[in-house]
């Protein structure tokens, strides 16, 4: 299974919902379902805006109450568009929920599966294959 480990919030407001792209600084051929994984560098306040903070709290999310090193959901990765294509489309709440500069890549997250218990994981960096991962998205309840 294919994987992503993504610091927090962000991994938590993608298990939630509440954050449908993920914008990174290259582009991604793979479509398909992904694992997200919640790296183990703890949230620190001062790495994101004061805006993306103030909309957390408006959808209840609390950035000091989160899982670390575990993977939280999986996703259907159903498209991948340079932000500048995509920028301009983007609600206020996932403009603040990403990096839409120029240059850099945004990947369509659809059909999230929240595990209802974390799975405990090591995480990598880009992507990296989860070897029991299949088994468990197969078994997850939808």
């Amino acid at each position: 299974m294919r994987t992503i480990s993504l610091w927090q919030p962000w991994a938590e407001l993608i298990r939630r919902g509440l954050k449908q792209w993920e914008t990174r600084s290259w582009p991604l051929e793979y479509r398909g379902v992904i694992a997200v994984h919640a790296a183990k560098r703890k949230f620190r306040s001062e790495d994101i805006w004061p805006q993306s903070r103030q909309q957390m709290v408006l959808d209840g999310v609390d950035p000091f109450d989160l899982e670390y090193g575990c993977v939280l959901c999986f996703a259907d990765l159903v498209e991948c568009v340079k932000t500048e294509v995509q920028r301009e489309k983007l609600s206020r709440r996932e403009s603040l929920y990403g990096n839409y500069e120029d240059g850099r890549y945004c990947w369509r997250l659809e059909n999230i599966i929240s595990l209802a218990k974390p799975i405990p994981l090591v995480g990598h960096q880009g992507i990296f294959h989860w070897p029991e991962g299949k088994a468990i998205y197969e078994m997850a309840p939808r």
